[in-house]
C-alpha cells in the first residue's frame, strides 16, 4: 500500500514540475498563464519537490517573494506530514 503512495507522490511531483515549465513557456510567449495559486497550492499536497525543482530548472518565479517563502515552507510541511503518515502506517 505504501508503494502506491510513493508512486502517486512521484507522479504528482512530475506533474507540478511540468506545470512550472509550461507556465514559463507561456510567460516567454505572452500567452495565458497558470495562476499563482495553482502553482503554489499543489506544493502543499506532497508536490513541494516538483515545485522547487521547477523553480530551479526553469528559473521560474524565483524572484517572487511569495514563491521564495511558500514553496520551501511547503517542503517542511510535506516532510512533517510524511513522517506523521509513516508513523501512522506503522501502528
Amino acid at each position: 500500500m505504501l508503494s502506491y503512495f510513493y508512486i502517486a507522490v512521484t507522479v504528482w511531483n512530475v506533474l507540478l514540475f511540468v506545470m512550472y515549465g509550461i507556465d514559463k513557456f507561456k510567460a516567454k510567449h505572452h500567452m495565458w498563464r497558470i495562476s499563482e495559486f495553482m502553482l503554489i497550492a499543489p506544493a502543499y499536497i506532497f508536490a513541494s519537490f516538483g515545485a522547487m525543482l521547477g523553480m530551479i530548472v526553469f528559473n521560474h518565479k524565483t524572484s517572487k517573494t511569495k514563491f521564495r517563502i511558500l514553496v520551501p515552507l511547503s517542503f517542511i510541511f510535506n516532510v512533517i506530514c510524511a513522517v506523521a503518515i509513516k508513523k501512522w502506517m506503522l501502528l
